[in-house]
């Protein structure tokens, strides 16, 4: 039987050594896939260029870049003054863009099962990932990861700009299993239900019990710890469904 090489799930981890220009198209992926997944809802705006750039960890000069693509496929509007506002997002009415044609199949998929079960899959995959991370994950990323969490403590008042940086904090994680099936299916079951816990984010003070929860991660990651790590990762999932299910009984109530 032939082998056939599977297509990543996800792109989203980048390698050193890329040109610029790859690297904005990089960026334009990330932030076209959080607004089409609605973690970054319509109308809402992105965060200051600085912000990103010291999110995704590249130079102003790649943000811009990648935002000039975004507006031009018209997911954004740049506006001098105003910032740049969100124009659409996955399953506007209006919108006829790839995002909205199942460009992410398997998270289209997703969205037909219960969060109990996505949850409980979720814990499973990720418990496994960080397990493996614990033992494999370099200095470079256990450096990225730091800088993140420097960025969500400024941003504890800003949840589009948390969210950002908590993507790309989950992403570095997935990644460094050094299994990349893995770190795809992670990814996309990040995706689940984002509408929601970005409601449940909103929340007060959430942001910052998802940044203890974070440093609790860091902290065994950095020790090299797997259990510490199972640890950590199982709380913060367990209390992601805890604030996932509180917003969708809501939801059902209104």
């Amino acid at each position: 039987m032939k082998n056939t090489k599977l297509e990543p799930v996800a792109l989203f981890a980048e390698e050193s050594g890329v040109q610029r220009s790859t690297l904005k198209s990089q960026v334009a992926d990330k932030l076209k896939y959080m607004i089409s997944t609605e973690l970054i809802s319509e109308g809402e705006f992105l965060p200051s260029e600085r912000n990103l750039s010291e999110t995704f960890s590249v130079s102003r000069e790649t943000i811009r870049g990648a935002l000039k693509i975004l507006s031009a496929q018209k997911f954004i509007e740049i506006s001098r003054g105003s910032g740049t506002k969100v124009l659409k997002c996955a399953g506007s009415s209006d919108d006829t863009s790839e995002a909205s044609k199942g460009v992410f199949p398997a998270i289209d998929m997703l969205q037909s099962y219960d969060v109990t079960t996505v949850a409980e899959t979720r814990r499973v995959v990720e418990v496994g990932i960080l397990r493996s991370a614990a033992m494999n994950i370099s200095d470079d990323d256990l450096d990225r990861l730091s800088v993140l969490m420097d960025t969500q403590q400024k941003a504890l008042d800003d949840t589009v700009a948390f969210q950002i940086a908590d993507r790309e904090f989950h992403n570095i994680i997935y990644y460094a299993c050094r299994n990349d099936l893995l770190a795809g299916i992670a990814s996309n079951i990040y995706a689940y239900a984002l509408e929601h816990r970005n409601m449940a984010l909103k929340a007060e003070r959430a942001t910052e019990r998802s940044l203890r929860e974070h440093r609790q991660i860091y902290r065994a990651l950095l020790q090299h710890d797997p259990d510490a790590a199972e640890r950590a990762i199982t709380s913060h999932v367990d209390s992601i469904f805890k604030s996932t299910i509180m917003m969708l009984q809501t939801s059902d109530n209104d």
